[in-house]
């Protein structure tokens, strides 16, 4: 069943009077779930219908002495009022409210620059673990970059730029809390240079779990520090939902 069988043969009339076969029902429904516009439809049928039973009752219209029944005009234009909106707000698009996730869809979560550096002293262990983690980082294998920055963070927990990094790649790999349990020890280190993007990543991680209240909050730490990405959390801000 498509839209076009729906309408030309008043399927969904006909299956609010109960006139479709189990069968006809059962292949209708599985079709509405999987259709937007007929769902919609649907709802808004529903609406009207609802709407149709709240008007006042009246008494039976009385024949007149032609044999024509005579209908109260009011009703009939409320009717015809209701259904009329019923039918626009239908063909209108509704895109919903706003939400976490549909802010988030429009700030896109992309990874975060990285630079290797060459040291001229040998690196420690979790230094050296770090620069072994990054480079599945720069192939775009987030997962695979996971484990060796949790091991670089065992060998040396002060270690920033891999909390920052680790907890960048729990968000890439749709992890919104353990991004939080990660950026968060990066937003309590004052001094480090990756907290400006700790915040505006971790606000991103509240949208996916759709906490707009913090991350309204760490949105706002990114614009009070008036750095690089001021700019970014601002138009996310700007699209949050009052």
């Amino acid at each position: 069943m498509d839209c076009k069988a729906v309408t030309e043969n008043d399927i969904l009339e006909r299956y609010f009077a109960g006139q479709l076969s189990e069968a006809e029902s059962e292949t209708f429904e599985e079709h509405f779930f999987e259709c937007n516009g007929c769902s919609e439809a649907l709802k808004d049928h529903v609406a009207v219908r609802a709407a149709l039973s709240e008007l006042p009752r009246t008494e039976p219209a009385q024949p007149n002495r032609f044999g024509a029944q005579i209908h109260p005009w009011w009703l009939l234009a409320a009717a015809a009022l209701v259904l009329g909106l019923g039918l626009a707000f239908w063909l209108a698009p509704w895109n919903g409210p706003p939400s976490g996730q549909a802010v988030l869809a429009s700030s896109e979560v992309e990874a975060p620059p990285y630079e290797p550096r060459n040291l001229r002293t040998v690196a420690g262990g979790g230094e050296r673990l770090f620069n072994e983690a990054m480079t599945a980082y720069q192939d775009g294998a987030y997962a695979k970059a996971i484990p060796g920055l949790e091991a670089a963070i065992e060998l040396d927990p002060d270690l920033d730029k891999a909390h920052f990094y680790l907890g960048a790649c729990y968000l890439l790999e749709d992890q919104p809390d353990r991004t939080i349990d990660s950026l968060s020890r990066i937003a309590q280190m004052e001094n480090s240079q990756y907290r400006e993007w700790a915040y505006l990543y971790r606000a991103k991680a509240y949208l996916r779990l759709e906490d707009l209240e913090s991350a309204r909050k760490d949105l706002s730490e990114v614009i009070l520090m008036d750095g690089e990405l001021r700019t970014q959390a601002q138009e996310v801000v700007d699209q949050l939902p009052d």
